[in-house]
């Protein structure tokens, strides 16, 4: 016995996949327009000295405790459970100079 040939559709255009349709290219031109201010003003609020994105998680003064502590011979886990923060945070502070320069190796 045959079986009945099943209907196969063709794959959807990624357009199509996104609810592409009336006015998808002027949504994407809005956002690629706001997108544009965004970077302006986070590029003229750095110029003005201010910090964008999310706040440290250790101040520079915890920064330096961490460095010392670590330098007397205390532990990365007693560090993360004394100061409340992840591992990364924590490697993150003993690898950061100070200058505005990731550690070698960092992202």
């Amino acid at each position: 016995m045959l079986l009945p040939a099943v209907e196969q559709r063709a794959p959807r255009a990624p357009a199509q996949q996104q609810g592409g349709g009336r006015g998808q290219g002027l949504r994407r031109h809005r956002d690629a327009r706001r997108r544009a201010r965004m970077v302006v003003a986070r590029a003229a609020a750095r110029a003005r000295g201010r910090h964008t994105g999310r706040p440290p998680r250790l101040t520079a003064d915890q920064v330096r405790q961490v460095r010392s502590l670590r330098a007397a011979g205390e532990s990365i886990a007693e560090l993360v459970g004394g100061f409340g923060v992840s591992r990364a945070t924590i490697y993150r502070a003993l690898g950061d100079a100070g200058d505005g320069e990731p550690a070698a190796g960092a992202r």
